[in-house]
């Protein structure tokens, strides 16, 4: 009995350790993916393993989850753009000053294309909490499918769409631009988010972390450099 508890505590523990590592590693690739998998995985077996005798509480227990399965596979949702575009720009500004990590995609760290695509997906995220299964499905593949500037711009998954819109930030045409819309350089190396007004955000390789800008007021050569404009497919308007 007393072995069968220190393995439960030590399993708890190792649990605990991967999904945080997971977690908190700040570049998003396949090995950190799957060891949360793992991690949840193995935490959700364990709990089966501890209430396993108590009848009801595991009918219970598996009957949420696979209620919670089948509503996430199958029942569809209607975005409302609205909030779910301004969450999006929330999203943005709460990573003003992050440094700058290749690759990353959370608060320790975030590269050009991670930004934008960690904050539409929070804002999936929480936008499905309201009920949304869609956009929890939508934010799962977002973090699945890991995705560069240059494979945005040539229209990985259709996450994105051109605005058929091409020249410099510093000359954008903000008329016909919406807060949240990407400016993806020509050579694909580099993407810059319109926050609306003058401002523009970006994870800056260079400076080594997230800024917001006004270019008109800025020397930053990103500005001057040819890019293409794109939008969010999920909030696209028309």
């Amino acid at each position: 009995m007393k072995i069968s508890k220190i393995f439960n505590k030590l399993s708890f523990l190792l649990i605990i350790l991967i999904i945080l590592s997971a977690l908190l590693y700040p570049v998003n690739i396949i090995g950190t993916r799957l060891l949360l998998l793992f991690g949840i995985l193995l935490a959700w077996s364990l709990i089966i393993r501890s209430i396993w005798r108590l009848r009801w509480l595991r009918i219970a227990l598996l009957a949420f989850s696979s209620l919670f399965i089948v509503s996430l596979a199958f029942i569809p949702g209607a975005s409302h753009v609205p909030e779910l575009h301004n969450s999006y720009i929330r999203e943005l500004r709460r990573y003003e000053g992050c440094r700058y990590i290749w690759g990353g995609e959370n608060c320790f760290g975030i590269d050009c294309s991670g930004l934008p695509r960690k904050a539409i997906r929070t804002a999936m995220f929480r936008h499905g909490l309201t009920g949304n299964f869609q956009m929890f499905r939508y934010s799962l593949e977002n973090w699945w499918f890991d995705v560069s500037a240059k494979a945005l711009a040539s229209g990985y998954r259709e996450y994105v769409r051109p605005l058929n819109l091409s020249g410099t930030v510093l000359t954008a045409p903000k008329s016909q631009l919406i807060p949240g819309d990407l400016a993806i350089t020509e050579c694909g190396v580099h993407v810059m988010v319109f926050l609306g007004k003058e401002e523009w955000i970006s994870a800056d390789p260079g400076q080594g972390k997230v800024l917001i800008e006004d270019p008109s007021k800025s020397k930053n050569p990103w500005f001057t450099c040819r890019v293409n404009f794109y939008r969010w497919s999920i909030l696209d308007h028309n």
